[in-house]
């Protein structure tokens, strides 16, 4: 708590801003809803990458500035999200995979209101990889994630999240020789033992 408010104190003292007071100005501004409704108008298209590392207050914001992510009729920008939630590793900056999931459904609720099609487009494929590479990835990735059953589609309070096998999108030139993969575990000296496999490699 001390460092907090030292933290606080010095920003005002050099008339600083960090990310935090950022959005927290942003979401304050958007709050009054004249202002809101005329950017809102400047904005056809919004696009968010790595959507599984929103947290709670950048969701609020974009709930502000997309209001179909509330379900509400208030006109504002198509949203077009990308996000895996396999690689949401931000938890510890309040980053909450479930906005992941709630987006998406609010997204595909939308669209099906509107048309047809819901939007969603599941993206497997990877085109940083070719197969040999994609068999090790899913190999070791699909023994750390185990056996977790994802949630259904409209769960949104749980964090679990299963694996989802990456199909490879490069074809390369077959080698033989196209190097080794080591896994390195130990429990009780991991750093010692990923140093000594560094070593003997």
């Amino acid at each position: 708590m001390v460092a907090s408010v030292g933290y606080s104190a010095r920003k005002r003292e050099r008339n600083a801003l960090d990310f935090d007071d950022m959005i927290r100005m942003v979401i304050d501004l958007l709050g009054n809803n004249e202002i809101a409704t005329s950017i809102r108008s400047g904005i056809r298209y919004l696009m968010v990458d790595e959507f599984q590392d929103t947290d709670p207050e950048q969701y609020r914001l974009l709930e502000l500035l997309v209001p179909a992510l509330t379900q509400s009729a208030v006109a504002g920008p198509n949203l077009f999200i990308v996000g895996d939630d396999k690689q949401s590793i931000y938890g510890f900056r309040d980053a909450d995979v479930r906005l992941f999931r709630k987006a998406t459904q609010a997204i595909r609720m939308e669209n099906l209101a509107a048309n047809a099609d819901d939007g969603y487009r599941p993206l497997a494929r990877s085109y940083r990889m070719h197969q040999d590479l994609c068999t090790v990835v899913n190999g070791i990735c699909s023994h750390i994630f185990g056996s977790v059953e994802g949630p259904e589609p409209d769960d949104l309070f749980s964090y679990d999240v299963s694996y989802s096998a990456l199909v490879a999108g490069l074809t390369v030139p077959h080698f033989d020789n196209v190097g080794t993969c080591s896994v390195v575990y130990d429990e009780e000296n991991e750093i010692g033992t990923v140093a000594n496999t560094i070593v003997q490699i």
